[in-house]
C-alpha cells in the first residue's frame, strides 16, 4: 500500500481536524525536505476536495504553505477558497501565487475572482491581457461575455459569444451558447426572423430541451411571429409540462392568436398550481380580463389572493374584476354577497361606494343606490364610465341638481383629456 493510500485510509476514520492533524503530523514535518511526501500531501488535498472535505483541504494546504511557502500551494489555496465562494481569501492567496512570468491558470483564476468580487473593470483588463497572450484559449471570451452582460452591454456580449461559435465551436458548449444568444436577443428592440432561424437550423445540434424551445418561442414572439412562437411553446410544454413560465407564455400567445380554448386551459393550470400570494397573479388576472373568464376554482383562488396579496393595486383589481364579472354573469345579488365579504379588507374604502352603487341600482334598491352614488360624488371617486352611468340613474330619478354636477365633472374631464392630447 502506498503512503497516500495509507493516509487516505487513516483520514477516512477521522472525525475532526485534530484527528487528521495527528495522522499527518509526521508527513507535514517531512514535506519541506522530501519532494515525494510534499507531492503526496498535495494529492491528498485533491482527494479531500473530490470527497467534499473542503475544510480539510484548505487546512492541509495552509499547513503546507506555512512549511514550504511554495507558490503552487498558494495557487491551490486560492482555487480552493474560490470554490468555497470565499473570494476575498481567494484573491489574497492568489497574490502569493503570482510570478514575474505570465501563467494562464493564475491569470484565469484572477479574472474569475475579480468577476465574483464585482470588480468588472479589473476583470476585463486581465481577460484582455489573456487574449493577447493566449489567443487560442476560449475561456476569456466566455467570461468577457458575462462581464458585458453585467455592464448591460448586450450587443458586445453577443459578439463575444459569436466569436466562440465562429472560432472555438469544437471547444465550447454550442447548445448553451445558443441559449444565451437567444436570451440576449430578447433585450434587443427587434429580432430578425432570419437570425433566429440561423441559430436553430444546425443539423448537428437540434433543439432538444424545454429551455431551448422556450427561448425560441420568446424570440419568435419578440420578432412578431406568434404562430411560430406558439408552436415552439407547445414543444416546450411537451418536454416540461410543469413549467409555470412556459404555461404563461403559451397563454399569452394563445391570446394573441385568438386560441381561447388553449388560453383557458393554460389559465386553469396556472391558477391551480400557483399560490395565492404569488405576485404573478396580476398577470394571470389580466389574461382572465382579456377574455372575460372566470371559473369557480379561479374565483376561489382570486378571493384567497385578495386576502393574502400585499400589492394594493392587485387587490383592487381582483375586487373590481370579480364584482363586475359576477354582476354580469350571475346577477347583482351574487356580486353583492361577495362584495359584502370583501368590503372589510378593501384597500380603498373611499371607492367601495363605486362598487356598491351599480349593484344596488340593478337590484332596484334606489335608496341605497342613490346614497352610494352620492357618496362617490362627494368623494370624487370613480372614473368617467362610472359617472356616465351615475348620470343616467340620476336623470331617471329626477335628481336635476346631481345631474348638473355630473355634467360639470364630465365636461371638466373631457377638457383635461383634450389638453393632454394636444
Amino acid at each position: 500500500m502506498s503512503e497516500l493510500s495509507r493516509w487516505i485510509e487513516a483520514c477516512e476514520e477521522c472525525q475532526s481536524l485534530d484527528q487528521v492533524n495527528s495522522v499527518l503530523e509526521g508527513a507535514l514535518l517531512e514535506a519541506p525536505d522530501d519532494s515525494q511526501t510534499y507531492q503526496g500531501l498535495l494529492d491528498l488535498s485533491d482527494y479531500f476536495a473530490k470527497r467534499g472535505y473542503r475544510e480539510w483541504q484548505v487546512w492541509l494546504l495552509d499547513q503546507l504553505y506555512q512549511l514550504t511557502h511554495k507558490k503552487k500551494v498558494a495557487y491551490y489555496l486560492a482555487k480552493a477558497c474560490f470554490q468555497l465562494a470565499d473570494y476575498p481569501s481567494a484573491y489574497e492567496w492568489l497574490s502569493r501565487a503570482k510570478t514575474d512570468q505570465a501563467v494562464f491558470l493564475v491569470q484565469w483564476l484572477e479574472a474569475q475572482i475579480l468577476f465574483e468580487l464585482g470588480q468588472v473593470k479589473a476583470c476585463q483588463k486581465v481577460l484582455q491581457d489573456l487574449i493577447q497572450t493566449y489567443p487560442t484559449r476560449f475561456e476569456p471570451y466566455q467570461l468577457l461575455a458575462q462581464v458585458k452582460i453585467e455592464e448591460g452591454d448586450y450587443s458586445k456580449a453577443k459578439a463575444y459569444y459569436q466569436v466562440l461559435l465562429d472560432y472555438f465551436s469544437d471547444k465550447v458548449d454550442r447548445a448553451l451558447i445558443r441559449q444565451r444568444l437567444l436570451a440576449l436577443a430578447l433585450e434587443d428592440e427587434m429580432i430578425q426572423l432570419e437570425w433566429i432561424q440561423s441559430l436553430v437550423s444546425w443539423e448537428d445540434l437540434p433543439l432538444v430541451s424545454a429551455e431551448d424551445y422556450y427561448l425560441l418561442a420568446m424570440a419568435y414572439q419578440k420578432a412578431g411571429h406568434l404562430a411560430l412562437a406558439y408552436e415552439a411553446a407547445q414543444q416546450a410544454l411537451a418536454l416540461d409540462s410543469d413549467s409555470v413560465d412556459i404555461h404563461y407564455l403559451a397563454a399569452e400567445l394563445a391570446l394573441g392568436l385568438g386560441h381561447q380554448a388553449s388560453l383557458r386551459e393554460n389559465l386553469d393550470w396556472l391558477f391551480q398550481v400557483t399560490l395565492a400570494d404569488d405576485g404573478r397573479m396580476a398577470d394571470y388576472l389580466a389574461l382572465c380580463q382579456a377574455i372575460d373568464y372566470l371559473t369557480p376554482t379561479i374565483k376561489d383562488k382570486l378571493l384567497d389572493a385578495y386576502l393574502l396579496q400585499e400589492d394594493e393595486d392587485l387587490t383592487y383589481a381582483i375586487a373590481t374584476y370579480l364584482i363586475a364579472w359576477l354582476a354580469q354573469h350571475e346577477g347583482a345579488q351574487a356580486a353583492l354577497e361577495v362584495l359584502d365579504s370583501m368590503a372589510p379588507d378593501f384597500p380603498d374604502p373611499d371607492y367601495l361606494s363605486c362598487l356598491y352603487a351599480p349593484l344596488y341600482a340593478d337590484l332596484g334598491q334606489r335608496e341605497q343606490a342613490q346614497a352610494a352614488y352620492q357618496e362617490a360624488l362627494d368623494l370624487m371617486a370613480g372614473d368617467q364610465d362610472f359617472w356616465l352611468q351615475a348620470r343616467q340613474y340620476f336623470e331617471a330619478w329626477g335628481l336635476d341638481r346631481e345631474v348638473a354636477t355630473l355634467d360639470r365633472i364630465l365636461a371638466e374631464a373631457d377638457h383635461e383629456s383634450q389638453d393632454i392630447e394636444v
